[in-house]
Protein backbone atom coordinates (compact mmCIF):
# COMPACT_ATOMS: atom_id res chain seq x y z
CA UNK A 1 0.00 0.00 0.00
CA UNK A 2 1.14 3.46 -1.03
CA UNK A 3 0.70 6.96 0.88
CA UNK A 4 -0.80 9.53 -0.54
CA UNK A 5 0.72 13.08 -0.97
CA UNK A 6 -1.70 14.31 1.86
CA UNK A 7 -3.57 17.26 1.84
CA UNK A 8 -6.47 18.56 -0.18
CA UNK A 9 -7.70 21.24 1.22
CA UNK A 10 -6.16 24.02 -0.77
CA UNK A 11 -7.50 27.65 -1.69
CA UNK A 12 -7.33 27.96 -5.57
CA UNK A 13 -8.86 31.54 -4.59
CA UNK A 14 -11.43 33.52 -7.18
CA UNK A 15 -8.62 34.92 -8.96
CA UNK A 16 -5.06 33.32 -10.67
CA UNK A 17 -2.67 33.79 -12.97
CA UNK A 18 -1.19 31.47 -15.78
CA UNK A 19 2.05 32.59 -16.90
CA UNK A 20 5.27 30.86 -18.62
CA UNK A 21 7.96 32.84 -17.35
CA UNK A 22 7.81 31.03 -14.14
CA UNK A 23 10.39 28.38 -15.17
CA UNK A 24 13.41 28.87 -12.89
CA UNK A 25 14.33 25.95 -10.86
CA UNK A 26 17.33 28.01 -9.31
CA UNK A 27 16.21 30.86 -7.24
CA UNK A 28 19.95 31.90 -6.18
CA UNK A 29 20.41 33.65 -10.06
CA UNK A 30 19.19 36.36 -11.32
CA UNK A 31 16.32 35.34 -12.99
CA UNK A 32 15.35 33.28 -10.32
CA UNK A 33 15.00 35.93 -7.94
CA UNK A 34 13.28 38.37 -9.66
CA UNK A 35 10.72 35.14 -10.11
CA UNK A 36 10.68 34.78 -6.65
CA UNK A 37 9.65 38.67 -6.21
CA UNK A 38 7.06 38.67 -8.72
CA UNK A 39 5.30 35.45 -6.98
CA UNK A 40 5.59 37.36 -3.18
CA UNK A 41 3.87 40.30 -4.88
CA UNK A 42 1.57 37.66 -6.67
CA UNK A 43 0.68 36.36 -2.96
CA UNK A 44 0.44 39.93 -1.58
CA UNK A 45 -2.07 41.04 -3.96
CA UNK A 46 -4.19 38.13 -2.87
CA UNK A 47 -4.04 36.17 -6.11
CA UNK A 48 -4.86 32.25 -4.79
CA UNK A 49 -3.40 30.34 -7.16
CA UNK A 50 -0.48 30.74 -10.19
CA UNK A 51 0.01 28.19 -12.93
CA UNK A 52 2.97 27.51 -14.59
CA UNK A 53 2.66 27.40 -18.33
CA UNK A 54 4.65 25.94 -21.08
CA UNK A 55 5.31 22.51 -20.14
CA UNK A 56 7.28 23.19 -17.27
CA UNK A 57 9.52 21.01 -15.26
CA UNK A 58 8.94 18.73 -11.72
CA UNK A 59 11.93 20.96 -10.61
CA UNK A 60 10.58 24.29 -11.52
CA UNK A 61 6.99 23.35 -10.15
CA UNK A 62 8.95 22.59 -6.81
CA UNK A 63 11.14 25.79 -6.74
CA UNK A 64 8.21 28.01 -7.31
CA UNK A 65 6.33 26.37 -4.19
CA UNK A 66 9.59 26.53 -2.17
CA UNK A 67 9.65 30.44 -2.77
CA UNK A 68 6.03 31.23 -2.31
CA UNK A 69 4.32 30.94 1.53
CA UNK A 70 0.30 30.22 0.54
CA UNK A 71 -0.18 30.34 -2.74
CA UNK A 72 -1.38 27.28 -4.67
CA UNK A 73 0.72 26.23 -7.05
CA UNK A 74 0.17 24.16 -10.73
CA UNK A 75 1.99 22.91 -13.57
CA UNK A 76 -0.24 24.41 -16.60
CA UNK A 77 0.59 21.99 -17.94
CA UNK A 78 3.46 19.22 -17.54
CA UNK A 79 3.35 17.18 -20.64
CA UNK A 80 3.28 13.14 -19.74
CA UNK A 81 5.95 12.94 -22.73
CA UNK A 82 8.14 14.77 -21.11
CA UNK A 83 8.56 13.85 -18.20
CA UNK A 84 7.70 9.95 -16.69
CA UNK A 85 4.84 9.44 -13.81
CA UNK A 86 7.72 8.39 -11.51
CA UNK A 87 10.22 11.89 -12.46
CA UNK A 88 7.60 13.41 -11.43
CA UNK A 89 6.21 11.65 -8.26
CA UNK A 90 10.08 11.79 -7.16
CA UNK A 91 10.07 16.08 -7.56
CA UNK A 92 7.06 15.78 -5.99
CA UNK A 93 8.13 14.12 -2.92
CA UNK A 94 10.75 16.16 -2.56
CA UNK A 95 8.86 19.45 -1.71
CA UNK A 96 7.80 20.06 2.03
CA UNK A 97 5.92 17.99 3.19
CA UNK A 98 3.69 20.89 4.72
CA UNK A 99 4.04 22.74 0.91
CA UNK A 100 2.57 19.89 -0.46
CA UNK A 101 -0.52 20.50 0.40
CA UNK A 102 -0.57 24.07 -2.32
CA UNK A 103 0.59 21.31 -4.92
CA UNK A 104 -1.52 20.57 -8.40
CA UNK A 105 0.06 18.80 -11.00
CA UNK A 106 -1.43 19.36 -14.31
CA UNK A 107 -0.86 16.64 -16.87
CA UNK A 108 -1.59 16.59 -20.64
CA UNK A 109 -0.75 14.71 -23.82
CA UNK A 110 0.19 17.85 -25.98
CA UNK A 111 -0.36 17.16 -29.45
CA UNK A 112 1.04 14.58 -32.40
CA UNK A 113 2.59 16.86 -34.62
CA UNK A 114 4.64 18.30 -31.26
CA UNK A 115 5.32 14.84 -29.92
CA UNK A 116 7.75 12.06 -31.64
CA UNK A 117 6.59 9.08 -29.60
CA UNK A 118 2.82 10.73 -30.16
CA UNK A 119 0.49 7.60 -29.71
CA UNK A 120 -2.85 6.26 -28.28
CA UNK A 121 -3.00 10.06 -25.66
CA UNK A 122 -6.00 8.55 -23.71
CA UNK A 123 -4.11 5.24 -22.64
CA UNK A 124 -1.22 6.75 -22.58
CA UNK A 125 -2.68 9.26 -19.71
CA UNK A 126 -4.47 6.47 -18.03
CA UNK A 127 -0.94 4.38 -18.02
CA UNK A 128 0.53 7.96 -16.02
CA UNK A 129 -2.06 8.35 -13.45
CA UNK A 130 -2.12 4.72 -13.14
CA UNK A 131 2.12 5.16 -12.04
CA UNK A 132 1.10 8.20 -10.06
CA UNK A 133 -0.95 6.36 -7.89
CA UNK A 134 1.30 3.30 -7.75
CA UNK A 135 4.08 5.64 -6.82
CA UNK A 136 5.77 6.14 -2.95
CA UNK A 137 4.45 8.26 -2.38
CA UNK A 138 1.68 8.66 -4.58
CA UNK A 139 0.52 11.51 -6.31
CA UNK A 140 -3.38 10.75 -5.69
CA UNK A 141 -6.37 12.26 -7.89
CA UNK A 142 -6.35 15.38 -5.16
CA UNK A 143 -3.06 16.47 -6.39
CA UNK A 144 -3.64 16.44 -10.30
CA UNK A 145 -5.84 18.40 -12.59
CA UNK A 146 -5.71 16.75 -16.76
CA UNK A 147 -5.57 18.88 -19.76
CA UNK A 148 -8.99 17.58 -21.10
CA UNK A 149 -10.60 18.69 -23.87
CA UNK A 150 -12.75 15.48 -25.18
CA UNK A 151 -15.49 13.80 -23.74
CA UNK A 152 -13.24 10.83 -22.99
CA UNK A 153 -10.53 12.57 -21.52
CA UNK A 154 -13.15 14.84 -19.21
CA UNK A 155 -14.75 11.53 -18.44
CA UNK A 156 -10.99 10.34 -16.92
CA UNK A 157 -10.17 14.07 -15.40
CA UNK A 158 -13.42 13.95 -13.47
CA UNK A 159 -12.80 10.06 -12.33
CA UNK A 160 -9.25 10.56 -11.47
CA UNK A 161 -8.36 14.01 -10.65
CA UNK A 162 -9.43 17.55 -9.60
CA UNK A 163 -11.21 18.50 -12.47
CA UNK A 164 -9.89 19.94 -15.98
CA UNK A 165 -7.45 22.85 -17.08
CA UNK A 166 -8.89 23.65 -20.23
CA UNK A 167 -7.38 26.10 -22.82
CA UNK A 168 -8.88 27.84 -26.01
CA UNK A 169 -12.41 26.90 -25.97
CA UNK A 170 -15.74 28.26 -26.32
CA UNK A 171 -18.05 29.10 -23.48
CA UNK A 172 -20.41 26.46 -24.84
CA UNK A 173 -17.57 24.20 -24.72
CA UNK A 174 -17.18 24.90 -21.08
CA UNK A 175 -20.45 24.33 -20.50
CA UNK A 176 -20.21 20.56 -21.73
CA UNK A 177 -17.15 20.79 -20.15
CA UNK A 178 -18.46 21.86 -16.64
CA UNK A 179 -21.35 19.08 -17.45
CA UNK A 180 -19.14 16.08 -17.76
CA UNK A 181 -17.12 17.21 -15.08
CA UNK A 182 -20.03 17.69 -11.99
CA UNK A 183 -20.43 20.92 -10.11
CA UNK A 184 -17.69 20.48 -7.74
CA UNK A 185 -14.76 19.85 -9.73
CA UNK A 186 -12.50 22.77 -10.72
Amino acid sequence: MTSEISGTGRAFGRVGIWSGALHASRVDDAGGKAIAEALAELEELGYGTVWIGGSPTPEDAAAVVAATRSITVATGILSIWNHTAEEAAAAISAIDPGARRRFVLGLGVSHGPMVPQYAKPYSAMVSYLDALDAAEPSVGAGHRVLAALGPKMLKLAAGRSLGAHPYLVTTEHTAEARAALGPDAL
